[in-house]
């Protein structure tokens, strides 16, 4: 699965989420809204940017480690490679990298 598609899929499963609470849970908003109502929405947008903020980082994690791996490697001495673990994608990113590297 592309890079992309890994991103929007995580970010998908968060609105769904916020989506599925608002349409289940007995919550409105009145005009003017209420501070009750404003706290609660708040409440619910910081738990939506803190959920997907940690499936991004599950989700982008092989390629901080190959961010890391990239910066401490020297170019002189081949060994060691990073690991091409993740899925597909960044697998695949891990070893052109490693390849172009001369490495």
């Amino acid at each position: 699965m592309s890079l992309f598609w890994r991103i929007f899929l995580l970010n998908a499963a968060v609105l769904i989420t916020a989506t599925a609470l608002l349409v289940f849970l007995p919550v409105t908003v009145s005009t003017p809204v209420l501070r009750t109502e404003a706290l609660i929405l708040i409440a619910g947008l910081a738990a939506t940017l803190v959920a997907n903020a940690a499936l991004l980082r599950i989700g982008l994690a092989p390629l901080q480690r190959l961010t890391r791996a990239m910066t401490t490697i020297d170019l002189l001495r081949p060994d060691p490679r990073p690991a091409a673990t993740g899925h597909s994608g960044i697998a695949d990113l891990i070893e052109t990298g490693s390849s172009q590297s001369g490495v």
